[in-house]
């Protein structure tokens, strides 16, 4: 999808000084950065420019300072954001701090030991960086073709082999499923991608790759502060402390497993209340009328996922119960007025979700209760079943805090009951192994 162009001529540009700011906290982050290895001379910078309805628009500068690339990359950014006139949504500006040189076979060595659509380093077909693509682009574009085979391997077996070289790349990202994947590079992908974001059209697969250079990067976000209220909730207690709860420049982790989620410097009570609300408005958000969730998009094929899963649906349901019972004393943010609107909001969604696990995904057998995928060859969750009882206990204490909710509370009781009856079927060690599951999605589960 296309960036709607704005039909003004002109608009309150607020870029520029985000641009400086981003700037600044690079810096920052460079001062801070142990070890860096780039191969070849020079500063090399990316520039992302998002908007909510496309694809982001990602641009490179090359130079011999830090000053020059990043100019470089603004400017070719500053051009886009003047034809769509409309302050970006987000901006990202990533440098490179690490380089590797790799040949295509060492290259697909280490697509295949990553997991799939996890892979992390950007790609660069030149050392210039005229064809370059950061990791987040790799995945989301599926600039890697995989193909499933039970025959193929590098060698004998490239799961099992040892290359220290490659090994050391793959770090904690490993793939530890049974090696499935042909991987190579998807230049059918990678052409589109070239044509629809960055407007240049050529075939990438005349170039006859012998090398490639995969590198790493640190990175810098930022919000656009006119969607201020996206980002916050503007119930008057929070109102005086906005400002200091978040600011609207993120350094990105760089810890492996955290890598490319927005850091967070300090964790208040205000900004974890925060991140609860904003992920419970986004959990509603995916609620169709049947009660069942969005379960996912394929980013690369601009579509929904049409595959479900019953645990993460109970998941979705616990969350936003847990949810509601952490904001239930605050006022309803679109509500200033009304003292008694209690996040009432999330209750409506909620129910249709939980109806759609009641009765969509819990199979009822006399006086015995399971949970089923029934798009899984009918696979009964043992697993879904321990977060559903969680789930259902939780909106018994929502639903049962009113007189008029007593009905529906003691519906989702007699529900609860038989999701507990079946343990008769199970043998005694089914059933530790079922208690022992139980305790451990209580406390596992709650991570999504």
């Amino acid at each position: 999808m296309k960036v709607k162009i704005n039909s003004k001529t002109e608009f309150a540009e607020n870029y520029t000084e985000r641009f400086n700011n981003l700037k600044n906290k690079l810096l920052e982050m460079t001062e801070m950065t142990e070890t860096t290895d780039v191969k070849f001379a020079g500063y090399k910078i990316f520039v992302s420019v998002g908007y909510k309805p496309c694809r982001a628009c990602v641009f490179a500068g090359i130079g011999d300072t830090f000053e020059t690339a990043y100019k470089t990359a603004c400017d070719k950014a500053r051009k886009y954001i003047k034809t769509v006139r409309a302050n970006p949504d987000w901006l990202k500006v990533d440098l490179v701090v690490k380089e590797y040189i790799l040949t295509v076979d060492e290259f697909i060595e280490l697509a295949q030991k990553i997991k799939k659509y996890y892979f992390k380093y950007g790609i660069a077909f030149d050392s210039m960086y005229h064809f370059a693509f950061l990791a987040q682009e790799v995945n989301a574009a599926a600039l890697i073709k995989y193909d499933e085979t039970d025959s193929y391997s590098i060698g004998k077996n490239v799961k099992n082999s040892k290359n220290d070289k490659i090994d050391e790349l793959v770090g904690l990202s490993r793939e530890d499923l049974p090696l499935r994947n042909k991987c190579q590079l998807n230049f059918y992908n990678i052409n589109l991608h070239l044509k629809q974001t960055r407007n240049q059209n050529v075939d990438t697969n005349e170039f006859k790759i012998q090398q490639l250079i995969i590198f790493d990067t640190i990175s810098v976000f930022s919000g656009n502060p006119e969607n201020r209220d996206e980002f916050f909730e503007s119930s008057e207690s929070y109102e005086s402390e906005i400002d200091d709860i978040f600011e609207f420049e993120f350094e990105m982790e760089t810890r492996e497993l955290y890598k490319d989620r927005r850091k967070i410097n300090e964790i208040t009570p205000q900004v974890i209340t925060g991140i609860i609300s904003k992920s419970a408005d986004y959990l509603i958000r995916t609620i169709h009328n049947s009660g069942k969730f969005i379960y996912g998009y394929f980013p690369a094929f601009n579509r929904e996922i049409a595959s479900y899963n019953s645990i993460r649906h109970a998941l979705g349901v616990l969350g936003i119960a847990d949810a509601y019972l952490t904001l239930k004393d605050r006022k309803d943010r679109n509500d200033k007025n009304d003292k008694n609107n209690k996040n009432d909001y999330l209750l409506n969604p909620l129910r249709k979700a939980l109806e759609y696990l009641t009765t969509e995904l819990i199979y009822y057998s006399g006086e015995n209760a399971y949970i089923v995928d029934y798009v899984n060859n009918n696979e009964i969750r043992l697993g879904a079943l321990a977060v559903s009882v969680l789930a259902i206990t939780k909106c018994m204490e929502i639903f049962g805090e009113t007189a008029a909710a007593e009905e529906k509370a003691a519906a989702f009781e007699a529900k609860f009951e038989g999701l507990g009856l079946n343990e008769d079927d199970m043998t005694e060690e089914q059933g530790a192994k079922f208690m022992e599951l139980t305790l451990k999605m209580m406390f596992a589960g709650m991570g999504y």
